[in-house]
């Protein structure tokens, strides 16, 4: 069944739960539950594209299927497939232009109750992006209007928390060039085309553990184990000394990025990224190893992109460090 959604008390949910069915409800954009709302329910935002559509009624016909099996038979075992993020729905934005892969994605993330969200292309995207809130985008590489490393590259220039937010590359071209790209652009994983629904489980688990172990900008654990084996006034003076280090490489990654010297920036890039591992400060460290691949495959624009976040991360970072 398909119900506009009207409210948490809605007559249409309370309906389909007395009935045990399963519910599809489209929302307006911006509107989106900050919740799933359990059970057999899935959200979808509108205007809903006819993929994302055909992929929640596949769903909704296993969900009820599954319902129809006679009363003795024994409980089905969840299989793994059902229970990424240990079973807590996610808000996840598919991007793809390809009706059929929108569609293969939209069911295998249904079954797994997450919401979903679709885009046609980089440009939608951003524009969902700044008007909805979610946790994971699953972005196609190759796409018109905007593909996806321009979109990513576009996403990573907003103002946190968005440009934190994890972008997982949908490409069918898995090559070691491709998924340099991809990183080098901003993404913060990738999946081969075609994918299982394993493989979707395995990298939003992956993405959440990571989203859930740090915060983004400084690893605490690094900290701590300097503290151990130093002791905590010396790890004091190191932080000092890092923030002293830190603003000479950004000066001379600042005059570098205007020279457009990418041998001159990825070296710097190289300085700051070792030092910046060293205290776990993570986003930094990301920044800068991204910095490096992308001057080692020919993509300067990407590198430039890239040395644009650093001052706003260092600042992050050093914030961060001062709360410890």
């Amino acid at each position: 069944m398909l119900r506009h959604k009207t409210g948490p008390k809605s007559p249409a949910l309370a309906l389909s739960a007395a009935h045990g069915l399963p519910a599809i409800i489209s929302s307006p954009a911006g509107t989106l539950p900050q919740q799933a709302t359990g059970g057999d329910t899935l959200t979808l935002a509108e205007p809903v594209a006819e993929a994302a559509l055909a992929g929640a009624l596949d769903w909704s016909a296993k969900s009820q299927d599954a319902r129809q099996s006679p009363p003795c038979a024994p409980a089905p075992v969840p299989r793994r497939a059902d229970l990424s993020n240990n079973g807590v729905a996610l808000r996840i934005l598919v991007v793809e232009d390809n009706p059929v892969n929108q569609r293969v994605a939209v069911g295998m993330l249904a079954r797994q109750r997450h919401v979903v969200v679709t885009a046609d292309n980089g440009a939608e995207a951003l524009e969902r992006l700044k008007t909805d809130q979610f946790d994971l985008v699953l972005m196609d590489r190759h796409m018109p209007v905007m593909d996806g490393l321009e979109a990513v590259r576009a996403l990573r220039a907003l103002p946190p928390p968005l440009c934190d937010l994890p972008v997982v590359a949908l490409t069918a071209a898995a090559t070691q060039d491709e998924i340099r790209e991809c990183m080098a652009a901003g993404m913060n994983d990738f999946v081969p085309k075609p994918f299982t629904p394993e493989q979707l489980v395995e990298v939003i688990d992956r993405m959440m553990a990571q989203q859930a172990g740090r915060d983004g900008d400084l690893d605490p654990t690094v900290l701590d184990t300097l503290s151990e084996a130093l002791g905590a006034d010396t790890v004091v003076e190191i932080i000092g000394e890092y923030g002293r280090t830190a603003k000479a490489l950004l000066a001379d990654i600042a005059a570098a990025t205007t020279m457009r010297d990418g041998k001159a920036l990825a070296y710097s890039a190289h300085s700051l990224k070792s030092s910046s591992a060293m205290l776990g400060l993570v986003a930094m460290d990301q920044i800068c190893a991204s910095i490096e691949t992308a001057i080692r495959a020919g993509k300067l624009e990407d590198a430039l992109s890239l040395a644009a976040r650093l001052p706003e991360g260092f600042a992050r970072a050093q914030a961060r460090l001062q709360r410890r």
